[in-house]
C-alpha cells in the first residue's frame, strides 16, 4: 500500500490550469454561466477524475475555436423553454464523458431549431426525467431522445487527452470492433491510479524513450482485463518493430448490429418514449472510433443493414459521428431504421438514408 495521492489527481492538479480556466469563463459568457466556477473547483478532489468535465477541457484545450463553437451551442439551447430544468443535472455530474453527451444534446437542439419551430426541451414531470427535445417539423411534432455511446470510452478518453501531455509520443490502442470493456464505476479510480502511476516516475519514461531509439513501439502498459495497450512511439523509422502492439480488427458487420442494438435496449423502456409519438432516437458514435471504422470498412449503408428491429416504444433510430466543430445536417444524421411511413415528410427534413 501507498500513502501517495492518486496518480490522476497529481497529474490532474499539475496540469489544469485554473487561471486559464476563469479567463475562458470571463471570454464566453454562455459557458461561465452555465459552469460556475465555484461548482467546478467543488470537483478537484473528486474521485475518479479530479476534476468537473469542463474544467478539464477550459483549463487544458489549445484550441480556441472550440469553445467559440460551445458557447454558440449553449447560447441557443438557452434561448429554448425549459432549458433551466433540462442543464441542472448537464451540470451536477462531473463525469468526463458527460462532456459529450452535453454536446451531442446541443448539437441536436441546434438542428432542430433550423429545420423545424417550437423547438424546446421537454419538461420534467414530478422531477422524473424526460425526453429530451420537442419540435414541430412540417407540421408535425416530433419527441427527440439524444442517446451518447460511452461505455468505457469515457475512461479511455481520459487516457487518451491526459497521456499526450506528458508526452507527445506516448499513445492508446485497442483492437476495434471486438468487446471492450475497462473497469467501471468504483473500480476506474484504482485503474487510473494504476495506469497514470507509472508515469509519476521520470526515470521509467526516460528508459523507455532511450529503448525507442533502436526499436519502438515500447509498451507502458497492458491491461490484463481489455486490449488496451499503452505505449511509446519512435522518431527512427527503421527502428520500428511490427507486431508488438496488438492490432486485431473484429467484424465490422456485427460490431455495428451489436450496438445498434444495445442503442435501443438503452433507451426504449426510458424516459417516457412509449407515451410520445412520433419519436426519434439520436445516437451519436463520435466516440467509438470503433463504429466509425465498421461503416468506413463496410460503407454506410451497413447501418441499415445491420439495423435491428424496433419495439413499439421507437419509432426511428438515426445516428452520427459528428464533431463538436461540425454542425448536425440532415445529411449527417443517418436514419437507422424507421420510419413509418406517415412520417415521411417530416422526417427527411431532419435525417435521412445513409
Amino acid at each position: 500500500m501507498t500513502d501517495r495521492e492518486p496518480a490522476q489527481r497529481q497529474l490532474v492538479h499539475r496540469l489544469l490550469n485554473w487561471d486559464l480556466v476563469r479567463d475562458r469563463c470571463g471570454r464566453f459568457s454562455a459557458i461561465g454561466n452555465m459552469f460556475p466556477m465555484e461548482a467546478m473547483e467543488k470537483c478537484a478532489d473528486s474521485s475518479p477524475y479530479y476534476c468537473h468535465y469542463m474544467s478539464w477541457r477550459l483549463g487544458t484545450w489549445r484550441d480556441e475555436s472550440l469553445f467559440e463553437r460551445l458557447n454558440d451551442l449553449i447560447s441557443c439551447a438557452e434561448t429554448l423553454p425549459n432549458w433551466q430544468e433540462e442543464k441542472r443535472p448537464l451540470v451536477a455530474s462531473a463525469d468526463f464523458a458527460e462532456f459529450w453527451s452535453l454536446v451531442w444534446q446541443l448539437q441536436v437542439a441546434e438542428h432542430l431549431c433550423r429545420v423545424g419551430t417550437d423547438v424546446r426541451w421537454t419538461k420534467r414531470r414530478g422531477g422524473v426525467a424526460s425526453l429530451d427535445l420537442s419540435a414541430t417539423v412540417a407540421g408535425q411534432q416530433w419527441f427527440v431522445e439524444c442517446y451518447s455511446q460511452r461505455k468505457s470510452f469515457g475512461v479511455l478518453g481520459f487516457l487518451e487527452d491526459i497521456l499526450p501531455r506528458i508526452g507527445r509520443d506516448i499513445s492508446t490502442s485497442y483492437d476495434a470492433c471486438l468487446p471492450f470493456q475497462l473497469p467501471m464505476d468504483r473500480e476506474r479510480a484504482s485503474f487510473l491510479d494504476e495506469v497514470l502511476g507509472r508515469f509519476l516516475d521520470g526515470d521509467m519514461l526516460a528508459d523507455a524513450r532511450k529503448s525507442a531509439r533502436t526499436r519502438y513501439p515500447a509498451v507502458l502498459c497492458e491491461h490484463p482485463g481489455s486490449s488496451l495497450c499503452v505505449y511509446l512511439r519512435g522518431a527512427n523509422v527503421d527502428a520500428y518493430t511490427p507486431g508488438v502492439v496488438p492490432n486485431q480488427t473484429g467484424s465490422p458487420r456485427f460490431y455495428v448490429e451489436r450496438v445498434l442494438q444495445e442503442a435501443v435496449k438503452a433507451k426504449e423502456n426510458s424516459n417516457g418514449l412509449k407515451c410520445h409519438h412520433p419519436n426519434l432516437v439520436a445516437v451519436s458514435y463520435l466516440l467509438g472510433r470503433d463504429f466509425q471504422t465498421a461503416t468506413a470498412l463496410r460503407e454506410q449503408r451497413v447501418i441499415t443493414e445491420m439495423a435491428p428491429e424496433l419495439g413499439p416504444n421507437v419509432d426511428v433510430l438515426a445516428v452520427s459521428t459528428i464533431g463538436i466543430d461540425e454542425r448536425l445536417t440532415r445529411e449527417r444524421l443517418a436514419v437507422a431504421v424507421g420510419p413509418a411511413r406517415r412520417w415521411n415528410d417530416s422526417l427527411s427534413r431532419i435525417a435521412c438514408r445513409p
